[in-house]
């Protein structure tokens, strides 16, 4: 069995393309072994061997698939489009996050009570209603009709310390603002990272990447400021999010008879 495998390797390696992640299968007989690697040097994909081709290799029956790896350089359009506009009728803004379908995820302290709250769709701002309220961890979730944005997935734990994350969200009202940073410091589900923010970027997303694709991390809640001659000041580079684990705790807190989809809840 070892030589199959070994077999099966030289075949995934030889069958590597640049930023591909392959996965090969061998059957013989009832017994099935499969190896999957990603490689980073380039190389070239040998006559009759790429994605789905079924052969032979050493009298061996093998399936190669070749398919895109997830790069985690910056997160790919799907994940920035999930994160929203949000704008009060009181002339206030946020931001906010698709997080299910016609669910959108933003900071309580962005709304304001008795106002209504609009949130923008393809270039639509649409009329939102509050589901839920938790002022103490500063979450909000809205139901609004999204329509074919893509949910982002909501990491069950938080990102680690060290890990990339991104800031992403509408600055000032401005156009969408996306800044790379760390993860520097989580304090009891308080999440800082270097990843610097502005006003309006409140209920926001903190994305981070993994390797089947990019999550929710946090929820942008504010920034870091310290006091000077009885003036606040900014810190650069600093933000705070809710952590994925604080924001599951209030997914699990929702009234009975309201449904979420899995999209919500993932590993």
């Amino acid at each position: 069995m070892s030589s199959l495998f070994d077999n099966l390797k030289t075949i995934a390696v030889r069958a590597t393309r640049m930023g591909a992640l392959v996965a090969a299968t061998a059957t013989l007989g009832t017994t099935s072994l499969t190896a999957q690697d990603s490689f980073v040097m380039p190389a070239a994909i040998p006559a009759g061997i790429g994605a789905g081709v079924v052969g032979t290799y050493d009298n061996v029956s093998l399936n190669v698939n070749v398919t895109d790896a997830v790069q985690c350089n910056w997160p790919n359009r799907q994940a920035l489009d999930a994160v929203v506009a949000i704008a009060g009728e009181d002339g206030s803004y946020a931001s906010g996050v698709v997080v299910d379908r016609n669910r959108v995820l933003t900071a309580a302290h962005a709304l304001t009570l008795n106002h209504r709250v609009f949130v923008n769709v393809n270039e639509e701002y649409r009329p939102a209603r509050i589901l839920m309220v938790d002022r103490r961890d500063d979450l909000a979730l809205l139901s609004v009709d999204t329509s074919e944005i893509a949910p982002l997935r909501v990491a069950i734990a938080d990102p680690s310390v060290n890990q990339s994350v991104w800031a992403v969200g509408y600055p000032r009202a401005t156009d969408k603002a996306t800044t790379p940073g760390r993860l520097t410091r989580n304090k009891a589900g308080s999440l800082h990272a270097s990843a610097s923010i502005d006003l309006g970027q409140s209920g926001g997303g903190l994305l981070f990447c993994r390797d089947d694709g990019y999550y929710l991390g946090g929820m942008l809640r504010g920034y870091g400021a310290y006091e000077r001659d009885g003036q606040f000041i900014k810190l650069r580079n600093h933000s705070v999010s809710v952590g994925a684990t604080t924001i599951q705790r209030f997914f699990n807190s929702v009234p009975q008879g309201t449904t979420f989809s899995a999209a919500m809840v993932t590993n």
